[in-house]
């Protein structure tokens, strides 16, 4: 676990810190276990693996399942809701996740280790409880911790996907991964991994068993890295020095539904007075007063989708020098080019209830595409660089300090708009990266026979450009720039072993953050 920006030796994802998993490789003697659990709301869980082989060839196979009712109750569909004939919908925050990971490792040499892994997961989860603070459902109240009565969209399946609230998402991952010890002190490494995953999540985005704001997000996406690297270490001098290619193509559907005139009564936008439920949680749907009896239900749907292509090649080396028994520098740096293509489209018709009283327009603030792609593509490029410094004062304690930068990259988003002549355009908006550099100094130490460990810091970071998520009126989100941002604290930690099954650890740290420019955001 390191903190601070690492991007040097793990790449620009890691801006401000990160966390190293590494996971049990086959081994060449035969191994197995299971374990098995249960618990209440019918929870269950079962994990295990299996490994063995022999000195050319291993194998391993782990697994895990995880079932579990929902905790939070959802009448939705039952006797006595708003939709006792339709879809009955699961308790709220129920899992079912299975999983497995397939490892192959192969030693055609004494110099040559080979491991393909390949990891497959999938989630089946109820919905996530939302609940709504102004109207209860059938029969409830306002409390977050009691029943909901989240009864989603009767055109769901069509619109929206599935049939109910929850998650269907599947990842799977293949890496191979070739170490070649070329020398005694030289080790070349080749890291190739594909990934791809799909995923729809249906929610309910007003928290209350009104057909009123029904979404959905159906994302997917593919993405390729290679990495090549070079490490040598000599008597003073260790280095390490690669390249590495990540490219990745995703796209996002948001799918809407809702019945018009429930969405503009709620919104308050036909001034009726009408509440939008009423005291015994019966909605108050207006399609037939609006036209006369013509319809007695105007179903609305709509559906935003982004796109985006990234491309990433960038180079690094990273040198760590003992300048004497007890003193040792270091100095990274990692140069990056990327290049990035974002999408959207809109499919959203003009309401018929705006339509009919002469002011046609979507339901949703945005400007309808029919459909069609807009895209923007642009270049980025950067320099990341890192300088350490560690001096053993003794056998059990060292200082160090260090100065390093982070980036996030920059944010290439676009919606669409009009033109002076009403044509429909691409909205561009490029936000900056966002830059961080941190500073830090500290100690770290071992006492009383390495029964008593301890540590402490002090940190600064000084951020440009922070970014951070927002929500537009139509629902979407979108990425903006708050400006600039600062961090100051420290961190301290002790632990001792009181016997060999008793420790003792205590922790204090204090952080003052600020958003600098604009607290707004």
């Amino acid at each position: 676990v390191v903190k601070g920006p690492q991007a040097t030796l793990f790449g620009t994802a890691a801006s401000v810190g990160a966390l190293s998993v590494i996971t049990n490789k086959p081994e060449e003697d035969f191994s197995a276990a299971v374990t098995i659990g249960a618990g209440n709301f019918a929870a269950k869980q079962v994990k295990g693996y299996i490994t063995g082989g022999n000195d050319t060839l291993q194998g391993r196979f782990a697994f895990s399942y995880r079932d579990r009712d929902g905790y939070i109750k959802n009448i939705a569909g039952e006797e006595g809701s708003q939709s006792a004939d339709g879809t009955q919908q699961d308790d709220m925050h129920a899992i079912e996740r299975t999983a497995y990971r397939a490892s192959l490792r192969f030693l055609p040499t004494e110099k040559v280790t080979v491991d393909l892994t390949y990891t497959h997961e999938e989630n089946r989860d109820s919905g996530t409880s939302f609940k709504n603070g102004l109207y209860a459902p059938t029969g409830g109240d306002t409390s977050p911790y009691s029943f909901v009565e989240l009864s989603g969209s009767p055109y769901s399946t069509e619109v929206l996907g599935a049939e109910k609230l929850g998650v269907n998402r599947t990842t799977e991952d293949l890496n191979l991964t070739v170490e070649w010890l070329m020398s005694e002190n030289l080790t070349f490494t080749s890291v190739s991994a594909t990934r791809n995953f799909d995923s729809l999540e249906v929610f309910d985005g007003d928290g209350t068993q009104a057909w009123f704001l029904e979404f959905a997000e159906d994302a997917e996406g593919d993405q390729f890295s290679q990495e090549f690297r070079l490490l040598h270490t000599g008597e003073k001098l260790t280095t390490i020095a690669g390249v590495s290619y990540f490219t990745e193509d995703g796209n996002q559907a948001v799918p809407f539904s809702t019945e018009e005139s429930i969405y503009l009564n709620c919104l308050g936008a036909l001034g009726t007075g009408i509440p939008c439920i009423n005291a015994d949680g019966s909605v108050n749907q207006l399609s037939a007063v609006l036209t006369e009896g013509v319809y007695s239900e105007i179903p609305y749907s709509a559906v935003f989708s982004n796109f985006g292509e990234t491309d990433s090649l960038s180079a690094f080396a990273d040198f760590t020098y003992a300048l004497t028994q007890d003193l040792e520098i270091t100095a990274g740096l990692r140069y990056i080019s990327e290049e990035k293509t974002s999408g959207y489209s809109a499919v959203a018709p003009d309401s018929l209830i705006l339509t009919l009283i002469g002011a046609p327009a979507p339901l949703l603030p945005v400007v309808n595409t029919d459909g069609v792609v807009l895209e923007a593509t642009d270049k980025f490029n950067d320099w990341l660089p890192r300088f350490n410094m560690l001096y053993k004062l003794s056998d059990n304690t060292n200082i160090y300090a260090t100065i390093s930068k982070g980036r996030r990259s920059e944010v290439l988003d676009v919606s669409s708009t009009t033109d002076e002549d009403g044509n429909v355009v691409a909205d561009v908006t490029l936000v900056p990266a966002e830059i961080i550099w941190n500073a830090e100094t500290g100690v770290k130490g071992q006492a009383l026979n390495r029964s008593v460990t301890y540590s402490a810091s002090v940190y600064y970071q000084d951020y440009s450009d922070f970014q951070v998520t927002q929500q537009d009126d139509a629902g979407n989100f979108f990425t903006a720039n708050a400006g600039s941002a600062t961090n100051f604290g420290f961190e301290s930690e002790v632990r001792a072993l009181m016997g060999d099954n008793f420790d003792v650890f205590a922790n204090l740290a204090y952080i003052d953050a600020t958003i600098d420019d604009d607290s707004a955001n």
